[in-house]
């Protein structure tokens, strides 16, 4: 099933049908193994139903359920999402110490010179919660993403707020091996109003936000 599948993610991309940034964010998730949401499942059915004229791998769920795709025994690639990059930080947080030491050994032979002085910024760590842009209509795709300090399989609850403080949607997604959580929402539908929107994600007690704006 998972090969079916990631063979019709990869005939849409070479197709140019369908969102590429999407698709290759469900190509990644099959690959790795990790947990698709029902509408990106529902996302790659229709596509392949309207334009590769060909029986889709994977049959429509209602929103309630959940779909797993099988792991594969090829090994997880370095980079398994946009915003992997934990292990450049702390590289470049040990260059950074390695400069810092490197002139403080240097001011042992200035003399009589003023000692210099290097300050080292902490590395920013990745964002809790983001989505993939400022803005969205009814039909559009929101991609939400981000990144957890607890444990790979503790889940992170999401909910989007519109602007008066109401819950039109809600889910909980799965922390990944490296951190990272990330899942595909459709825009628009019932209780959906015009206006800024927020996405709270809260991790235990922890609770993040971001905004966008929505219109119909």
């Amino acid at each position: 099933m998972a090969d079916k599948l990631e063979e019709d993610v990869r005939t849409l991309l070479d197709s140019g049908v369908g969102d590429k940034r999407v698709l290759e964010q469900i190509l990644r998730a099959v690959v790795n193994g990790e947990l698709l949401s029902n509408q990106e499942r529902n996302y790659v059915r229709s596509l392949t139903e309207e334009h590769l004229n060909k029986e889709p791998a994977v049959e429509a769920v209602p929103d309630a359920a959940a779909y797993v795709v099988e792991s594969k025994s090829k090994p997880k690639p370095e980079s398994a999402g946009p915003r992997n990059n934990r292990t450049l930080i702390i590289a470049v947080a040990a260059a950074a110490v390695a400069l810092a030491v490197t002139a403080a050994a240097s001011t042992m032979f200035m003399g009589d010179s003023e000692p210099a002085v290097i300050v080292v910024d902490d590395p920013v760590p990745d964002s809790a919660v983001t989505q993939d842009s400022e803005a969205y209509r009814t039909g559009d795709f929101i991609v939400i993403e981000g990144f957890s300090d607890y444990p790979p399989g503790d889940m992170v609850r999401l909910h989007i707020l519109d602007s008066a403080g109401r819950q039109i949607w809600s889910e909980e997604v799965t922390v990944k091996a490296d951190g990272s959580y990330s899942t595909l929402v459709l825009a628009g539908g019932d209780g959906w109003t015009p206006g800024i929107h927020t996405i709270e994600a809260v991790h235990g007690d922890d609770e993040y936000r971001s905004e966008y704006s929505f219109t119909d």
